[in-house]
């Protein structure tokens, strides 16, 4: 009976695939429905003391801006009503656990409503669902869809975070902020292999090639 061996360019192949990671999305929400937010592991927390301003993100409203992409109305939003007269904002727009065992990138598209004498601002960065999170300085958003990327190191197998955006700012001037089509992509590990995988991957080539000069018996 014949021996069956794989041809050199398909194990090479195979070794060079082991070498490489491939960059994917691991998280994609485009809010346009935010009611299933929470059922899909976000969370939206609104940290303001008072019962009575309690207001979460929501839908957005097409009659305010309409939508970066999507429906009219498919982002999601917070508004100065989500603090009394005189308090702060703190509104929390935190996404489910998501994998950092490879390094990647979280983007979005930010916009506020920009009318004259109001600013809306809003703070983001990594963290744990317990309100841990490592915020980067308040960034005023424009009267445009603006995309804003932040990236994250690979920090081992099983490693998981979230992250988190919180309006912020004084809510006698803040007026209406939307976030829309958020994602988590790692990035692509590079095919050239590492020194000592591309001797590894020399060797087995050798040894390969050589084989497959053998007669076959």
């Amino acid at each position: 009976m014949p021996h069956l061996r794989p041809s050199l360019p398909v194990l090479a192949a195979a070794l060079l695939v082991a070498a490489s990671a491939q960059a994917g999305t691991i998280l994609s929400q485009t809010f346009d429905d935010v009611g299933t937010l929470p059922s899909d592991g976000w969370l939206l927390v609104n940290a303001n003391p008072d019962p009575a301003y309690k207001l979460d993100w929501f839908q957005g409203n097409p009659d305010v801006f309409t939508a970066h992409g999507g429906p009219d109305g498919g982002y999601v939003a917070s508004t100065w009503g989500a603090t009394a007269a005189g308090g702060q904002l703190a509104n929390w727009l935190i996404t489910p656990e998501f994998s950092t065992a490879s390094a990647g990138t979280v983007m979005f598209w930010l916009r506020g409503a920009a009318d004259p004498g109001y600013v809306d601002t809003v703070r983001f960065g990594f963290g744990s669902g317990g309100g841990n999170f490592a915020l980067g300085d308040a960034i005023a958003a424009s009267g445009d869809w603006t995309e804003y990327s932040v990236s994250f190191a690979a920090a081992g197998a099983g490693s998981t975070t979230r992250f988190a955006i919180e309006q912020t700012g004084p809510g006698d001037l803040a007026d209406y902020v939307g976030i829309d089509d958020f994602s988590v992509q790692t990035r692509a590990v590079s095919t050239v292999p590492e020194p000592r995988s591309a001797v590894l991957l020399a060797i087995g080539l050798l040894a390969l090639a050589a084989w497959r000069r053998r007669p076959a018996c």
